[in-house]
């Protein structure tokens, strides 16, 4: 997810219909540039070796997006449809890249999926893991502690800075759906990083940017990203 603007100028940003190694090209009419899905980097027009500002998000389904905000609006597509005109691709585990890439690095399967951080110190991806178990997982880049929440029974990716002053041992609760800190008694919604029991009272988990996307794609953009295997 991306900020849409630049400096004082709000853009729009929309599918170009191009591809740049093998992903999406977005497109704004504002400065005609075009831009990488993956990096954010404009690679064209008056924008060229500019870079989009990242905005933190989660990854989930609709389902559970309206669970935690019931009253939330939707946007409608401007043609009425639904769904992905990509669902064949996505289903197709053989299938690598729209018009068949080869996947260059065998560290992972081609269509593996895997939470992609990439921060001024090196590019790392964490796989996804498909044992159907909540996973909390604990990566270390540079100076910075970072936490990568996955839940395949809703979906749901979300990546946090490690909370100062909390000890290190953290752990996942699938039934509560909580993070929380052993050694501090200390417990955050996993799907929100709000700060819950004990009045709410404190801090909640800050979000780090950061995307899934399929392996051969993210080592596209990326040549030199480390693995972190999942535990």
């Amino acid at each position: 997810m991306y900020v849409r603007r630049l400096d004082t100028l709000e853009i729009h940003l929309q599918a170009s219909g191009s591809l740049w190694r093998d992903a999406l090209v977005l497109h704004d009419p504002e400065t005609g540039t075009l831009w990488s899905q993956v990096t954010g980097e404009g690679i064209r027009g008056a924008r060229s070796g500019t870079y989009l500002e990242r905005y933190p998000s989660t990854v989930t389904t609709f389902a559970e997006f309206s669970r935690q905000y019931p009253q939330a609006e939707v946007l409608a597509k401007s043609d009425g449809s639904r769904g992905t005109p990509y669902a064949e691709y996505y289903a197709g585990a053989g299938t690598v890249g729209i018009f068949g890439t080869l996947n260059q690095d065998d560290r992972l399967a081609g269509k593996s999926k895997v939470v992609g951080l990439n921060t001024d110190v090196e590019a790392v991806a964490v796989p996804l893991p498909a044992d159907g178990r909540a996973r909390l997982q604990t990566v270390t880049i540079g100076e910075q502690t970072l936490i990568v929440y996955w839940n395949p029974a809703s979906e749901t990716a979300v990546v946090y800075r490690h909370p100062e002053g909390i000890a290190n041992e953290l752990s996942v609760d699938e039934d509560s759906g909580r993070i929380r800190s052993v050694q501090d008694g200390i417990s955050w919604d996993a799907a929100t990083g709000a700060r819950v029991g004990d009045g709410e009272i404190g801090d909640g988990l800050d979000k780090v940017p950061f995307m899934i996307a399929y392996w051969f794609a993210w080592r596209n953009f990326y040549p030199h990203t480390s693995v972190m295997e999942s535990r």
